[in-house]
């Protein structure tokens, strides 16, 4: 035996409800909006972007060596800058004065040898 069941019926929809509806809708729709507008602006945006970055210098070869200049003239007192100064003069020097010695005893070398053939 089959039992019938009566369906229930559903309320009808009240205002309140149908406000809130209509306001979901108008929220969906909007947001609809805006992503079509972005869609469509897509390629707009994407060759400006591409241009802005064609038209930009890149930073200089010698930019992070300038930062680490100034990094360090930050953390020195004038007076250690001009003892850094003078050891790089006193060192630069002490190299020229190397490869005199260098060359000068070449040339010792080399006159001893034209002596004694």
């Amino acid at each position: 035996m089959l039992v019938m069941r009566k369906k229930k019926k559903e309320p009808p929809i009240g205002a309140s409800e149908l406000a809130a509806l209509a306001e979901q809708e108008r929220a969906v729709a909007e947001q609809i909006a805006k992503m079509e507008e972005m869609i469509s602006s897509a390629p707009d945006r994407i060759r400006r972007e591409y241009e802005e970055s064609r038209s930009l210098m890149p930073p200089p070869d010698d930019w992070e060596d300038r930062q680490r200049a100034k990094r360090f003239n930050a953390h020195l007192s004038k007076g250690e800058i001009r003892n850094e100064h003078r050891y790089q003069a006193r060192s630069t020097f002490l190299f020229v004065l190397l490869v005199i010695a260098i060359f000068s005893v070449a040339g010792w070398i080399l006159s001893f040898i034209k002596t004694l053939a």
